[in-house]
């Protein structure tokens, strides 16, 4: 659930995911020029529903996305990451003004191609790990135009959505191994930028078609600075504790400061309990989950709150398995 604001309704957000994959590690070989090399497939089917205010909107969605992934590791301390993957989408809407109104109803398709790679390299400097990484994400989202049925229909054009950024990073980190558990405090810094995002959208009533509105997304590019300290402690007995503060700084817009904390406990009858919040100046939100592994399968209930408004909140039930 999210809750109203003054500038967008209620919403109640149902959701139902299910992945299944697969992936193979190809160690050195005198055939392939890397060291090793992880490579995968993995397909996805989801259901969206959502409801929007009280007076009956809703959005559906249905998605299938099938994606292929890989790691090379050009040797032991260099590596290429990448995914390359395409989504179609089926969406059912209906939009209520208010009460009294008759449903406007629509149905739209959708089809989107997305990839991601990332390079990295791992090299030791006084006792200090430092992992400089650079990244480029790029995807082109198609929208089909169609048109409501009801007394106040709209007919929605083609719409096409691009987005285009690049970014520079590097984290350094360091172990403190102590009796019964090991510390390990880092810093990271990343700059990023939005070089090539736009979008356009047109619609116009079927009974008044002289008038289109349109809608332009913002096409400036953008600079978004990016840095953050943190911590990792594990000991022998299952603990784990892991907290971090970051500051994202966006050009043009302003500043977000976000921190979070998780603390878990791994049993020895195979059940993890973990507590967690994350949150910022506007909101806090915390984080209750157990996962228990059940032979070859791990099954987990999570329940997430936001505690500043009491107002969302979100029940996830996972059962996953690995081959």
């Amino acid at each position: 659930k999210i809750g109203e604001t003054s500038l967008s309704s209620a919403q109640d957000i149902s959701a139902l995911g299910i992945s299944i994959g697969a992936d193979k590690k190809i160690e050195n070989n005198k055939v392939s020029r890397f060291y090793s090399t992880i490579y995968g497939i993995a397909l996805r089917l989801g259901i969206d529903e959502v409801d929007i205010g009280t007076y009956g909107s809703k959005v559906d969605t249905n998605a299938i996305s099938l994606s292929i992934y890989g790691t090379h590791y050009l040797d032991k301390s260099g590596f290429i990451d990448g995914v390359i993957g395409a989504s179609h989408l089926n969406t059912d809407l209906v939009r209520k003004n208010s009460g009294e109104t008759d449903k406007n109803n629509g149905e739209r398709d959708g089809k989107q191609i997305y990839g991601s790679i990332k390079f990295g390299r791992e090299f030791e400097h006084n006792e200090f790990n430092v992992i400089p990484t650079s990244r480029i994400n790029i995807s082109h989202t198609r929208l089909e135009g169609y048109t409501e049925s009801g007394t106040e229909a709209l007919k929605y054009d083609d719409q096409e959505i691009n987005s285009l950024m690049g970014s520079l990073g590097v984290m350094i980190d360091r172990d403190y191994i102590l009796e019964t558990s090991i510390l390990k405090p880092r810093v990271n810094f990343e700059y990023s930028k939005d070089v090539a995002s736009n979008s356009k959208a047109h619609s116009y009533y079927v009974s008044d078609s002289s008038k289109t509105y349109a809608y332009k997304a913002n096409e400036n590019t953008q600079d978004i600075f990016k840095g953050g300290l943190g911590f990792d402690f594990t000991n022998q007995q299952g603990l784990t504790l892991s907290g971090e503060f970051e500051k994202e700084i966006i050009s043009n817009v302003g500043y977000i400061n976000t921190v979070f904390f998780t603390a878990s406990f791994l049993s020895r009858k195979k059940t993890e309990y973990l507590i967690a919040f994350n949150g910022d100046e506007e909101s806090l939100g915390s984080s209750l989950k157990i996962a228990k592994t059940l032979g070859p399968f791990a099954l987990g209930l999570q329940l997430e709150n936001d505690l500043s408004s009491q107002k969302n909140s979100n029940l996830n039930l996972s059962l996953s398995s690995q081959f």
